[in-house]
């Protein structure tokens, strides 16, 4: 997560991964929905069930993260999010906005595998705002990486044991430092 930078900065091992500031803000609707949502914005609209709903969007990128402020809820900001999402939901009522900080690589894909520095480091991080979506998968990848797993029967199996490709996710696509 956000804190992959540090530890393996420590280690010296490369991992370009920095926190983005993202806006959540949770209302209720008599909307039914049951399904994912794009907004226009490229926000997103999430049903939780029975008329609640989770709307996330927007990234702040800093170089000058402030610990003590990091948390502050800009609400013009929010109130950009608002305003899209009530063309779809305009009976929508606020019940809290807040931040959260999503771990993002440059290329916003997660780094998933083994480190070039220790052979027995790996990683599974950097999935920014799609990381809960992105877990299981890459839990699974780095689970084949480790293992070598076999997937007998299968006839898109790589070099790793996975149907997936693992080399876009590599963390030595950023060994370059």
């Amino acid at each position: 997560g956000n804190e992959s930078y540090d530890l393996c900065r420590n280690l010296g091992v490369p991992c370009p991964i920095f926190p983005v500031k993202g806006y959540i803000i949770r209302f209720h609707s008599d909307i039914e929905m049951t399904h994912n949502l794009e907004l226009l914005n490229r926000s997103y609209v999430s049903p939780l069930g029975k008329g609640k709903y989770h709307l996330s969007g927007l990234a702040e990128f800093t170089s000058d993260y402030d610990a003590e402020n990091a948390m502050e809820v800009n609400m013009g900001r929010a109130q950009e999010l608002i305003e899209v999402a009530k063309a779809e939901f305009p009976d929508m009522i606020i019940d809290s906005v807040h931040v959260g900080y999503r771990p993002l690589t440059p290329d916003d894909t997660p780094m998933v595998g083994m480190t070039t520095r220790y052979e027995n480091l790996y990683i599974n991080a950097g999935g920014g705002s799609k990381g809960w979506t992105l877990g299981a998968g890459s839990g699974k990848l780095l689970a084949d990486i480790m293992l070598g797993a076999s997937m007998e029967g299968s006839s898109t199996t790589t070099t790793t044991g996975s149907s997936i490709d693992p080399t876009p996710y590599s963390p030595a696509r950023f060994d370059i430092f």
